[in-house]
């Protein structure tokens, strides 16, 4: 009896090449989500790193941005770009079908490189055009990274949702409070000037668990993503499908 073998009404061949594709997403997911958690994780020793080699630990004597002036300033680039690239890896793995998502967190990326290359007044008084070019960098970063990273973790269920919300909502009252600081408000109960390092710091903290529960998250999101059977997209709680082709 001639014919074509199928499975479950689909050929054999077409069946294949489903399963062939899915393997090559798979492997590409994972290589993407890999990078972004070793860049997480290395963010930590390196950020502590370059604290204990300027003698300067959390809340910095002026500004996060100090550490960036000097010999070590080579090691702040690498912090601060390992923190903005890591949720780009993750978005890149995770594969969700939104073109806002990757526009935020690239525009953080470009503010990051900006702050990383650009390097601010060595006296912390941000007059120099230097500093101010560093200074708007580092409002690009600090703004649109932590919201491309709470984006993606709004997709991803109840859960990270609710953290994501929650770190997001910390970093915006942290730098709300620290221009208030800017402007004379002693916000932190320590003086202006030490409440302007205070919520910087807690802005910087809070950035680095968000990105760090976004590298937990997408682990956990991709293996139940990947159960799933081979040819059936991930969909959220609605039944949107999640993952561009």
């Amino acid at each position: 009896m001639c014919g074509t073998h199928r499975v479950r009404g689909k050929p054999l061949r077409h069946n294949a090449a489903v399963r062939h594709n899915a393997a090559v997403r798979h492997n590409a997911a994972v290589k993407w989500l890999r990078l972004g958690q070793v860049l997480v994780a290395l963010t930590l020793p390196v950020m502590l790193l370059v604290q204990a080699l300027n003698h300067d630990w959390f809340p910095p004597a002026i500004s996060v941005s100090q550490y960036g002036v000097g010999r070590w300033g080579v090691l702040f680039s690498a912090w601060v770009l390992m923190l903005a690239l890591s949720p780009v890896c993750v978005e890149r793995a995770l594969g969700f079908d939104s073109r806002v998502i990757p526009v935020l967190l690239w525009i953080g990326v470009l503010g990051t490189l900006i702050m990383a290359i650009v390097r601010t007044d060595a006296d912390g008084a941000q007059q120099s055009i230097n500093a101010k070019i560093h200074m708007s960098g580092s409002i690009l970063s600090l703004g649109f990274v932590p919201v491309g990273a709470a984006a993606l973790m709004w997709r991803m269920g109840r859960g990270p949702r609710i953290i994501g919300l929650a770190l997001l909502g910390v970093i915006a009252l942290a730098l709300l409070l620290l221009i208030g600081a800017a402007v004379g408000y002693d916000t932190a109960g320590v003086g202006a000037h030490e409440s302007w390092a205070w919520w910087q710091t807690v802005a910087i903290v809070a950035d680095h668990l968000l990105i760090a529960s976004l590298a937990i998250a997408a682990d956990q999101w991709l293996r139940r993503a990947w159960d799933r059977p081979v040819g059936q997209p991930a969909a959220d709680e609605q039944g949107h499908v999640l993952h561009r082709n």
